[in-house]
């Protein structure tokens, strides 16, 4: 599990790494995002009061809720997607930092993951089919499904 701690993200340095006011670099390795965006969550959450104070709770109420992000991340493994670790930790960032009634950000839309799958391919994730397309057909309990227009 990764922490940002107090780490302001104020620009990006190269490829999508962030950087820290101390000039330090901060990435989140593909196999880090799900409990890292949990961590950011519960920060936010506690923050705005729509979380458990209690960190234990939060997170198991959160990894029930956010119960695709595994999803999201295996499509990097199966090469469905590709990730930036820097963009990443943008993303998490934004998760922990928004304002309490700001939506939050879509993880595709920031370019943390980039999906390769065409129409007609098969996926695994909402990450996994190009830009006008959707999984259609995956679920938790089904996890394969199709690319197709919406």
């Amino acid at each position: 599990m990764v922490a940002l701690g107090a780490a302001f993200l104020i620009g990006c340095g190269g490829q999508g790494t962030a950087v820290t006011p101390d000039g330090s670099t901060t990435t989140i390795a593909s196999p880090d995002f799900c409990g890292a965006l949990i961590e950011a969550a519960c920060d936010r959450g506690a923050r705005c009061g729509t979380a458990p104070a209690d960190r234990a709770m939060c997170r198991a109420q959160l990894t029930d809720q956010l119960d695709e992000c595994p999803f999201m991340a295996e499509a990097v493994v199966r090469d469905e997607a590709d990730y930036d670790d820097g963009a990443a930790a943008l993303y998490v960032e934004e998760m922990r930092s928004g304002t309490c009634s700001e939506a939050v950000p879509d993880p595709v839309a920031l370019g943390v993951f980039t999906p390769r799958k065409e129409e007609g391919q098969i996926c695994h994730s909402k990450v996994s089919c190009k830009a006008g397309l959707v999984c259609d057909n995956h679920t938790v309990e089904t996890p394969e499904g199709t690319c197709r227009v919406p």
